[in-house]
Parts: structure tokens; C-alpha cells; sequence
């Protein structure tokens, strides 16, 4: 019994002693979907222009990245689909198409992002004509 304890010890340490320890390599940006030389615009948003010229927006999501064409003339909102629902006192309540249904949301005017401060000044531009028309 003593010489298979032993023996059992002798083989788990012959087993640790060939392994090394490095730091864990961080994965590249092309392995989480971004591609190389996509350049970093703002909070969790990056452009990139492929091979055939087009210009493209890649959003950080919680599932990954989410790609959208960078259309002239567009907004980053309007592109997502960001669209603001009701304008209150101090916040405004924003609404977006996910692949999971609408998403709706609250933000204070004094913490919105840049996405959500366009989709406001877009959403304040079409009021503007509709309440002059009247």
C-alpha cells in the first residue's frame, strides 16, 4: 500500500513539474469580432472601412459586437434605431428595437450618452417643423 502511495505521488508531481505558468494571452480584437484597424469613437463605438470602401459602426452590445453601415447623413442613433418615446421634466424615455423585442428606458438629461443626446436633438428637429406647420 505504501509503495503505490508512493508512487501515485512521484507520477503527480512528474505531471506538474512539466507545465509552466504564463499569463493568459489576451485574445486579439479580430477574435471578439472587431476587425484590425477599426478605430475607437466614443464609449463601447468603433468605425472601420472595409476592402470594397464601405464606412461601418460596430457597437459594443453584451453579446458581442453589433455592425451597422455608417450611412452619410444619419445619425449613430437613427442607425440603431434609437428613437425617443416622451421628453419629461429632467429625462427622457428612449426606445430601441433589440433582437429580443423593444427595449425601453429611462435616462436623465445629465447622464445621457451620445447616442441618446442625437437621438433627442433629432427627435427636438422634427418637432420643431410640425409645431411651426400649425
Amino acid at each position: 500500500m505504501k509503495t503505490m502511495m508512493v508512487g501515485l505521488i512521484m507520477a503527480g508531481l512528474l505531471s506538474v513539474s512539466g507545465q509552466t505558468t504564463s499569463a493568459p494571452k489576451k485574445p486579439s480584437a479580430a477574435a471578439q469580432g472587431l476587425p484590425v484597424g477599426a478605430v475607437k469613437t466614443g464609449d463601447g463605438e468603433w468605425k472601420w472601412k472595409d476592402p470594397q470602401g464601405k464606412s461601418w459602426i460596430y457597437h459594443s452590445t453584451a453579446f458581442g459586437y453589433a455592425r451597422v453601415e455608417d450611412v452619410p447623413g444619419k445619425t449613430a442613433a437613427a442607425q440603431v434605431g434609437l428613437r425617443v418615446v416622451e421628453v419629461k421634466a429632467a429625462e427622457v424615455v428612449f426606445e430601441q428595437a433589440t433582437p429580443f423585442g423593444k427595449s425601453r428606458w429611462t435616462r436623465p438629461v445629465a447622464e445621457m450618452n451620445a447616442d441618446e443626446k442625437a437621438a433627442l436633438e433629432a427627435h427636438e428637429k422634427a418637432a420643431k417643423p410640425a409645431q411651426s406647420a400649425k
